[in-house]
């Protein structure tokens, strides 16, 4: 990832809220939802295509950033996703987003539309300028996998499975970027497209368990899990430090697998999603 790009989709979403918000109230334009809406859609295009809606978009007498929710249609390489924040407020004024502290965000139920789950929650902490910094910690109380199906139906049609955890992000001028996630699916686990264990494959060592896996890999249906869990770690911009465990009681496997994995540091997360297998967003034209 190049050091002087922050992250992008919908992480990169909340930095845009921000960075519009703060123009607004430093030049004292008044703010609505339209003109928000049009500089968020104007930024955002390339992935939302102007769909982004918003109510209740509201700066306090405080100075203080109020939007009741979003909606917008995140444009997926197979489809339209439709994700909604029910929830955007900042802890602190706009005007700290020029300060060395930074303008403080917290978001709820960051989601699909419609999901039945809860979603994910967040605190993201945002400064401009030279020195500029991205803050972000998440907890995710619940997204269901069949919520997330377009993202990529190849990999994902078919998958079932409650995920929570917490994950976090932490990029600032002139440094690497650091990610880390602990993500989990609890009993009674779910469903899962075969060919995810052809992204680990080529990682496994030689063992009875790489066999079993291999098996699983030229299986056409879909696969049944009692628990599973994934623990990711960047803390350099060139590598990446995965744990895997996941319990598949019908082939009696129980894999723990710990890679490091060294990519091109320009493209360290898009690699990451890619040797898992889950996610395929569409870029610019």
């Amino acid at each position: 990832m190049n050091k002087k790009q922050g992250p992008r989709l919908f992480f990169f979403l909340l930095l845009v809220v921000t960075l519009a918000c703060a123009v607004l109230y430093h030049y004292r334009y008044p703010l609505t939802d339209g003109a928000l809406e049009f500089l968020l859609n104007q930024n955002m295009k390339e992935f939302f295509d102007g769909s982004i809606r918003l109510s209740g978009a509201r700066i306090d007498r405080n100075g203080r950033l109020w939007i009741d929710r979003f909606d917008g249609n995140l444009a997926a390489e197979s489809g339209i996703l439709p994700l909604e924040i029910r929830e955007i407020r900042s802890e602190n004024t706009l005007f700290h987003y020029f300060l060395k502290e930074g303008i403080r965000l917290n978001f709820k139920s960051l989601r699909p539309s419609n999901s039945a789950r809860e979603g994910v929650d967040g605190i993201l902490r945002v400064r401009g300028g030279k020195d500029w910094l991205i803050d972000l910690k998440t907890a995710v109380h619940g997204i269901d996998l069949e919520d997330v199906i377009l993202l990529n139906p190849d990999f994902l049609k078919g998958s079932k499975g409650n995920l929570k955890g917490a994950m976090m992000l932490y990029a600032r001028f002139n440094e690497d970027p650091r990610v880390s996630a602990d993500l989990y699916v609890e009993k009674p686990g779910g469903k899962l497209q075969s060919q995810f264990f052809d992204g680990i494959f080529p990682y496994l060592p030689k063992s009875v368990a790489k066999a079993q896996v291999k098996k699983l890999s030229n299986r056409t249906e879909l696969v049944d899990f009692d628990n599973a869990k994934l623990q990711v770690d960047i803390a350099r911009a060139d590598r990446i430090k995965v744990f895997l465990h996941i319990l598949i009681p019908d082939y009696n496997l129980n894999l723990n697998l710990n890679m490091e994995v060294r990519v091109d540091d320009k493209e360290v997360l898009r690699e990451l999603l890619q040797i898992m297998g889950i996610i395929k967003i569409k870029g610019p034209s």
